[in-house]
């Protein structure tokens, strides 16, 4: 079965490569973009999400900014955001900012363009951010070990997120927002990994036939948004509760600190217990010394 929807790709591919959207680069194009290299992975993303893909026939313009360029435009994003879809048809990528989670420009483009791609193929239908965020993530190939350290953390702070809450991801600070992405992908490669890619393009056409998300989970995978959440968080907890917050520097620091005051205050502890003693024997010895005295 996996085999033929693979073919099916493929052949998808090859039969909408003529009349999938043309790509408009516009601004500072950085090396190695190219519009043949960006229609090529439209087209890919494209077969991967929707089973019977239409036809587009407005251009995909992606721009490329720098970040003091990006102020005096009407593309406004979150301190820690280095890429936007906008709406149907306009890709924004700055490229001068802090990579986010250590990904490339070429990630972040790609990125951006999936959420394009589920916009132009659902438009009516309303998709998750977790599920949005996490798909362009992995259909970018976005992933890095950040990601294992800042879900590693929030494990062990007890932090992790409901994936319901990432909907309001534009709001979060960075390390929230770090974290809402990374959940995000994990939990769109645990589908993947338990039930296959294919997945996605029959979850996203089934929600499409019955309205709803969620619906369209339930009709494939006869699982409920709690169920999900909770096979999702033991999978989390299986291959990220390991003691990966040792690699955060951060964590081990303050691990460090923290030995280093516990022994301070035990040594301190025993010091004050010793004089303690010391006194009462001194006391004892005088006392008995007293005594003896005739």
């Amino acid at each position: 079965m996996a085999f033929l929807y693979r073919l099916t790709y493929i052949l998808l591919v090859a039969l909408y490569f003529p009349v999938l959207s043309n790509i408009s680069l516009l601004g500072n194009v950085p090396e190695g973009f190219t519009t043949q290299k960006m229609e090529k992975e439209y087209q890919r993303i494209t077969a991967m999400l929707s089973l019977v893909p239409h036809e587009d026939s407005i251009p995909v313009a992606i721009h490329f900014y720098s970040s003091a360029r990006a102020q005096k435009t009407k593309y406004p994003l979150p301190d820690w955001g280095v890429g936007a879809a906008i709406g149907f048809n306009e890709i924004v990528v700055f490229t001068d900012k802090k990579p986010f989670l250590e990904h490339n420009l070429y990630q972040t483009t790609v990125h951006e363009m999936v959420h394009i791609v589920l916009n132009r193929q659902y438009p009516k239908l309303n998709i998750p951010r977790w599920f949005h965020e996490g798909v362009a993530m992995t259909l970018s190939g976005e992933a890095s070990e950040r990601e294992a350290i800042v879900v590693s953390r929030a494990l062990f702070m007890g932090s992790l997120m409901p994936l319901a809450s990432i909907d309001s991801v534009n709001s979060f600070g960075r390390f929230r927002a770090e974290l809402a992405y990374s959940q995000s992908r994990l939990v769109v490669d645990y589908l993947i990994d338990t039930y296959g890619i294919e997945l996605l393009g029959e979850i996203l056409s089934a929600a499409q036939q019955s309205g709803s998300f969620w619906a369209g989970v339930k009709v494939i995978l006869q699982h409920s948004e709690p169920e999900i959440e909770a096979y999702y968080r033991k999978h989390v907890l299986t291959h990220h509760g390991k003691f990966l917050w040792l690699l955060d520097q951060y964590l081990f620091w303050i691990g460090i600190l923290f030995l280093f005051l516990i022994g301070y205050v035990v040594t301190r502890y025993r010091l004050k217990r010793k004089k303690e003693a010391l006194a009462k024997l001194e006391e004892l010895e005088s006392l008995n010394t007293v005594k003896e005295d005739p």
